[in-house]
């Protein structure tokens, strides 16, 4: 398989686990001389941050694929992987294994950590909430309400209170 760019490598592993029912993530890459050369690295912030579009090689893992450290993980030591490099202008596919050793759950994606989000409208109306006192329980009880239920929400309640607490931080240094 052939791509224009990293991301679109990136995006394509990210949207194939979703629909398998696993997260992927990135386990090594490596920048390009280009960028390098820009003060671009992977522990830089901002325009210096690095980004998959930037990267000349990249392997993904099944999450699960670590070593298992303890008895109550989830970790299984699963093979799965894709690794790709860019040559010729494109991003190819290099090698890549897709056989797990534990079940997928496609039906349960969504609450993935990878996965899971608040689309803009709903972070805004949260925050509209927040300033007006809702807690963080009913804020949460309302989204639910207003989307349909546990099965049409892509975030949970800590979720709703991560960016309350970042907000209440910025306005708490600017004042």
């Amino acid at each position: 398989m052939r791509f224009d760019s990293g991301f679109e490598f990136s995006e394509f592993c990210h949207r194939y686990a979703y629909n398998e029912g696993f997260e992927m993530f990135v386990s090594s890459d490596e920048l390009k001389k280009e960028y390098k050369d820009k003060g671009i690295s992977k522990k830089g912030i901002g325009d210096l941050e690095a980004r998959a579009h930037m990267m000349q090689r990249i392997r993904l893992k099944c999450k699960k694929g670590a070593v298992k450290k303890s008895e109550g993980s989830n970790v299984t030591g699963c093979k799965v992987f894709v690794y790709g490099s860019f040559k010729n202008g494109e991003f190819v596919v290099v090698n890549c294994s897709l056989q797990h050793n534990h079940p997928l759950s496609p039906e349960c994606s969504r609450m993935m950590v990878n996965y899971r989000s608040i689309d803009g409208a709903t972070f805004d109306r949260i925050m509209i909430y927040d300033k007006g006192g809702v807690s963080v329980s009913r804020n949460f009880g309302t989204q639910l309400i207003e989307k349909g239920g546990f099965d049409n929400i892509t975030f949970s309640k800590r979720d709703v209170r991560n960016p309350i607490a970042v907000e209440r931080r910025k306005t708490m240094f600017e004042e």
